[in-house]
């Protein structure tokens, strides 16, 4: 982004101007880690007297997901919690002038320490940590920012507002995807969960990588720009979604915890004790979320002028393991059904319609649709040689990936080969891809599928659920390890990073 001398030397003026000091000098920009939604530098400096520091400036990336704070949005939302007293870094300075580094962007207090998940969880005191976190979430549920005006106004009704917003997202995709609605549908179900426990300031995206550590301890809160009025346990939920454990399911609490921890420090600040049923509910629901934004995470790879391999294979990866996730945590045991005041037990179940007895019999719908675009483009963009070395596009070849690329590559498929070895070890499925996937113009039928979830006519039904069990392990083989051999073989071997490459 700082690749211009012109703009190099404007934003040295521009923090200069604002420490009020002479002879400043910008002695590096350092791109830090994370910001997939935001971009994030540190900036070391010097001056004349021989005193200097670092800076963070934080702006937007190429393109934004729906529902993050503008920059001036975000600076109030920061200025506000750090006199609370949250432990944040502290806003320095707003600018909205884009002739400096063409665009708008925050200066903020820089504080040492790691986001690095690897780093956090191979610390002696995780379970400290957790309760740390619990009490500064909580704190934060304590606020009442009635200032901050440009927050969107709450609802006393969030669970059916969201799920509104998720099913339009989805039929302007133009892509049915079953697994969703039918969890949308549990979570529609689960009526003494759907109206709020309470409206707070909630963080928005309140998840290990998101908050610093120095030393094992909680450092500072990163990452506001998906604040807002909300549900508290909405955090409490995405703090524990399986989406954020990356792949450690025995500690639950951001993935480096156990959720007593977590739960014993918000208890304490709070002065209520967390209902488990409720953050659980919220998991779901945050599950839903995180599809949502993987999808348009995607889509920022072909569009609005970013090409990211990243973004891409979030794309193609994350959408199928997440919906696995919603099914294992909506199995038909999970529902609790009210029909006429009648609770439907499973034996009590509706014959499956026409429709559902069709897809059970065998009819493939094209479940792989959206795959095989994203395959598609992806190997288009991504060129790779015998060495394992790899290039981005066509007459790129040549081209090495960047350092901090490959690792954020290599992460994101050694989870993938994670959870795919879970989930494939006990299937008649096998792990490789199919011989050829099923093509079919079925989208009326899958329309009708979808219709008919919505309604409530195929709620629990088990039927349904094992078809779209085995459509989902089917489909987690397009990013099982032996299908990812093209993807894999670009990182080399693990324990040898270099890949050989120059």
């Amino acid at each position: 982004m700082l690749d211009d001398v012109n703009k190099i030397m404007a934003l040295t003026d521009f923090v200069g101007q604002v420490l009020a000091r002479q002879g400043l000098v910008i002695d590096r920009i350092i791109t830090m880690s994370g910001g997939a939604i935001q971009e994030n530098l540190r900036l070391d400096y010097s001056c004349a007297d021989g005193e200097g520091g670092s800076l963070v400036l934080r702006t937007d990336a190429a393109t934004l997901v729906a529902g993050s704070h503008e920059k001036a949005d975000e600076f109030s939302v920061l200025a506000f919690v750090h006199s609370a007293g949250i432990k944040t870094p502290k806003p320095i300075a707003l600018c909205l002038d884009v002739n400096i580094i063409g665009k708008p962007f925050i200066l903020m207090e820089y504080l040492p320490g790691t986001t690095d998940f690897a780093q956090i969880r191979a610390g002696e005191k995780r379970e400290e940590l957790a309760i740390d976190l619990g009490r500064e979430l909580a704190a934060i549920h304590r606020l009442s920012p009635t200032e901050l005006s440009f927050l969107q106004p709450h609802t006393p009704d969030p669970v059916n507002s969201l799920i509104r917003q998720y099913r339009n997202f989805f039929d302007q995709e133009g892509v049915v995807r079953p697994v969703a609605e039918w969890a949308m549908r549990w979570c529609l179900i689960q009526t003494e969960y759907c109206c709020s426990s309470a409206q707070t300031l909630v963080h928005g995206d309140f998840r290990t990588a998101n908050y610093l550590v120095e030393g094992g301890e909680l450092a500072g809160i990163l990452d506001w720009e998906f604040s807002g009025w909300g549900d508290p346990y909405s955090d409490l939920g995405w703090f524990c979604a399986r989406c954020w454990r990356y792949g450690y399911e025995d500690t639950p609490a951001g993935g480096i915890a156990s959720r007593a921890s977590f739960y014993q420090g918000y208890g304490a600040v709070s002065g209520q004790e967390v209902d488990p049923a409720r953050v659980k509910f919220w998991e779901v629901m945050a599950l839903l979320r995180w599809l949502v934004i993987a999808i348009q995470q995607g889509e920022r790879n072909y569009s609005g002028g970013e090409r990211d391999l990243e973004l891409g294979l979030t794309g193609l990866i994350r959408p199928l393991e997440i919906e696995h996730m919603l099914l294992e945590m909506t199995a038909p045991s999970f529902w609790t059904v009210e029909t006429q005041g009648k609770i439907v037990t499973p034996d009590q179940e509706a014959t499956a319609s026409e429709l559902l007895s069709e897809l059970l019999s065998g009819r493939s719908l094209n479940f792989w649709a959206r795959e095989q675009v994203i395959l598609r483009q992806l190997g288009q963009q991504t060129d790779y040689d015998s060495s394992g070395c790899y290039s981005f596009g066509p007459g790129a070849e040549g081209t090495q990936m960047a350092g901090q690329d490959k690792r954020a590559l290599h992460k994101t498929i050694r989870i993938s080969a994670a959870f795919n070895n879970m989930i494939l070890k006990d299937s008649a499925l096998g792990d490789t891809v199919p011989e050829k996937l099923e093509r079919s113009d079925e989208t009326s039928e899958l329309i009708t599928l979808r219709d008919k979830i919505r309604s409530s006519d195929y709620d629990r039904k088990g039927q349904l659920y094992q078809f779209l069990l085995r459509g989902s392990r089917s489909r987690l083989q397009v990013i099982s390890p032996a299908s990812l051999t093209g993807y894999v073989a670009l990182l080399g071997d693990e324990r040898n990073d270099s890949n050989g490459c120059p």
